[in-house]
């Protein structure tokens, strides 16, 4: 006995969506280097909801957790001079939980051995820099009430004031001509200056 089948008149139709990627960020910099300090920056994933760092001596990938991050930037304090290490960085992303780590090395610079000269109490970063169309000014260091930053030009005229809030504030450039702009922080007892590059 032989059985026949027969097929439908029509195909049967449905869809489905893929879970999106959580993809690594990347590229990933390290700037404004010193001794004991650095700046890491990286691009924005379009999936993650945040971002996980971790500073250590070892390239390999990181076991466990690290510092938990909103910001595409992060200062890098009390790190030792003369040493390599390396920054790893990862998105945590919804529903996908976590990229791979993405990372990165670079070396911190060495002491002058002059010896202590009075220490500031604040450390002053700009990032990026060289700057495009904004740049960020973030506080190493605990201010102390009112705080602002000043931005002047190579002739000292005075480009921009802000008010700074949370040791953070970003401002936006693209209306500036290219060249070196000194930016200067001051609250009721610190002062810091830093210089940023405009494109």
């Amino acid at each position: 006995m032989f059985w026949t089948w027969d097929t439908s008149a029509v195909w049967a139709i449905d869809s489905f969506t893929t879970l999106p990627c959580c993809e690594k960020p990347d590229p990933v910099s390290i700037s404004n280097i010193t001794s004991t300090s650095a700046v890491a920056t990286w691009s924005p994933v379009y999936t993650a909801i945040g971002y996980e760092y971790v500073v250590d001596l070892s390239p390999a990938d990181p076991i466990g957790g690290g510092n938990k991050t909103t910001f595409t930037s992060a200062i890098l304090p009390g790190l030792a001079s003369s040493k390599t290490y390396y920054f790893h960085v990862r998105s945590l992303c919804s529903p996908t939980p976590l990229s791979d780590w993405q990372t990165v090395s670079f070396g911190t610079q060495n002491t002058t051995g002059v010896g202590t000269v009075a220490a500031s109490k604040v450390s002053l970063y700009a990032f990026p820099n060289p700057v495009k169309n904004e740049v960020t000014i973030e506080l190493g260091g605990m201010y102390n009430g009112s705080a602002q930053v000043e931005i002047t030009d190579m002739t000292g005229k005075l480009v921009k004031t802000a008010a700074m809030e949370d040791g953070r504030v970003t401002i936006q450039t693209s209306g500036w001509a290219p060249g070196l702009y000194f930016v200067k922080y001051t609250d009721k007892e610190n002062t810091a200056v830093t210089k940023i590059s405009k494109q």
